[in-house]
């Protein structure tokens, strides 16, 4: 009998694979949507560069789009994982029995894998940019460094209010930063910084931020 289920189940995933291969479609970009044309890494890197080459406006440009890349590939993710979640969980076992329970949960997992990578590929994502190299990436964008490099890129292009902004951001990752600390300080002592104008740029909609200096460190945190 565990033989059999055993079976069954090597030939659900075989066929689900198949069914993957057959069904894959060749992969476009919406026409208002260019900005997916890129890959994350490789926009991330040309930001790093321009920074390198003190090409402001360039860095601007290709960091902004590095984290609006970055945010849709994860809300694009939540969705597919949500998505296929629920169509697993109320799909009927086809080749085991429901009474099963444990083969049940193994042909709903392995359901719920293919549906993932389906919907990755409609969504198209990048499946690329989540693996080897570009784990060190995402790795720099979940700390925030991003902000670190917008920061001083704002400033020398004359936009003091975002380069504070961006400070700040990086800053609610990251308080002991020291350099960062001193930029945050040298930035809101400047003539026309608006400090109530501060705002945390990774905030959530259901986020109110305001500036709170931490006592002791200088850094702002974030209510």
């Amino acid at each position: 009998m565990a033989k059999r289920g055993f079976r069954t189940l090597v030939i659900l995933l075989s066929v689900g694979f198949v069914i993957l291969k057959t069904d894959e479609e060749p992969l476009t970009v919406q026409a208002d949507d260019a900005v997916r044309e890129e890959s994350l890494v490789n926009t991330y890197t040309q930001g790093k560069q321009a920074y390198a080459k003190e090409q402001w406006t360039s860095c601007i440009e290709h960091m902004e789009n590095t984290l609006q890349l970055f945010k849709r590939h994860r809300a694009q993710l939540v969705h597919c994982r949500s998505k296929c979640h629920q169509e697993a969980s109320n799909q009927t076992p086809m080749l085991v029995s429901p009474n099963d329970h444990q083969l049940s949960f193994y042909e709903k997992t392995i359901r719920d894998t293919l549906c993932l990578v389906k919907c990755q590929r409609k969504e198209k994502l990048d499946t690329r940019d989540a693996v080897a190299a570009a784990r060190s990436v995402h790795t720099e964008i979940l700390d925030r460094k991003p902000y670190d490099y917008l920061q001083l890129c704002y400033y020398k292009v004359g936009d003091l209010q975002s380069a504070i902004s961006s400070a700040y951001t990086f800053l609610l990752q990251n308080p002991d930063h020291v350099v960062m600390k001193s930029n945050f300080r040298f930035y809101t002592s400047r003539e026309g910084a608006q400090l109530q104008h501060i705002r945390n740029l990774e905030a959530q909609p259901y986020q109110v931020s305001r500036m709170v200096p931490r006592s002791g460190t200088g850094a702002p945190t974030c209510l």
